[in-house]
């Protein structure tokens, strides 16, 4: 079984945007040969590059819809972007994402009800959301709903920094409870969010409960893969993990930012006893020409 890691895709309903013309190049990749329908495709936040924009979520749902052709299993976790904005976003937004996204964040486990606790949660809140795929346990985690409880509630005293984020307390208690149950000693774990959960004290983009986090990841020690993006990075944070009791925990990269050229994702075979990760990259240099042939036209 593989999962391929996307993330900060920043779609944008702009006809000549670079980045969904590079986004259309990642979808003929992914459509090809190389890659199954029963591959988890997982992305990691910032579907959207800014949720106030007329027509950027149905415009992200649409080009969603081309890769649901191809793969049965999709999973999504929301960044600040796909809320609002880099300097944040609202709870309307959140709440309509929800709406429209709900196919995309739908739990298919076992697991009863009473641990999630979701009576207080904003928005209708989906998150934590958990699937079991065959050996697999994915549990996808919203880095932003922490943000929006304070709003909520009212109690919101600091300044909102740009694009930082918080789980909450809901969630975190939900995770914690998630990972104590006896029956994932049978299953290969995935936790998944947008976040980045070790450059946590970076000014205007830091994650701001990630020490509770680690410490929870660390308590039960049954994390095999961890995955998320937020930073841009591309960066394999395996090392940084392990100190936590998790196993290997990999940052995506964007096809906003490219290296020489060429935009980059992973592959994630979980068949064996430890994930194995193929990093992928694609050629985007023809996309810069389909640019200037669509502003000239």
């Amino acid at each position: 079984m593989r999962i391929i890691h996307l993330s900060d895709l920043h779609l944008d309903n702009n006809r000549c945007s670079l980045t969904d013309l590079r986004f259309g190049r990642l979808v003929r990749e992914l459509s090809s040969d190389r890659y199954s329908s029963d591959d988890i495709l997982l992305i990691t936040g910032d579907l959207i590059e800014n949720a106030e924009h007329e027509g950027a979520m149905i415009h992200a749902l649409n080009q969603l819809g081309r890769l649901s052709e191809k793969f049965e299993h999709i999973l999504l976790c929301p960044g600040n972007h796909d809320y609002g904005n880099f300097w944040g976003g609202t709870p309307e937004h959140m709440s309509r994402f929800f709406h429209l996204f709900g196919g995309f964040l739908k739990s298919s486990t076992s697991i009863p009800e009473d641990v999630y606790h979701r009576s207080d949660r904003p928005c209708d809140s989906p998150f934590p959301v958990v699937n079991e795929i065959g050996e697999l346990l994915l549990i996808g985690l919203d880095t932003m709903e922490g943000e929006f409880e304070e709003e909520i509630k009212g109690s919101k005293g600091d300044w909102d920094w740009g694009a930082e984020g918080r789980l909450g307390q809901r969630q975190t208690s939900a995770l914690e409870r998630l990972l104590g149950r006896g029956e994932l000693k049978d299953k290969k774990v995935v936790v998944y969010l947008h976040h980045h959960p070790y450059r946590n004290r970076l000014i205007m983009n830091r994650f701001r409960d990630a020490k509770i986090f680690n410490e929870i990841l660390g308590q039960y020690g049954n994390t095999n893969l961890l995955l998320f993006g937020h930073n841009h990075k591309f960066a394999d944070m395996s090392a940084e993990a392990k100190k936590y009791g998790a196993g290997m925990a990999l940052e995506g990269g964007s096809v906003k930012n490219t290296c020489w050229g060429k935009a980059r994702f992973r592959v994630i075979d979980m068949s064996g006893s430890e994930p194995e990760a193929e990093e992928v990259r694609i050629s985007v240099l023809q996309e810069w020409w389909n640019l200037i042939r669509c502003r000239l036209s």
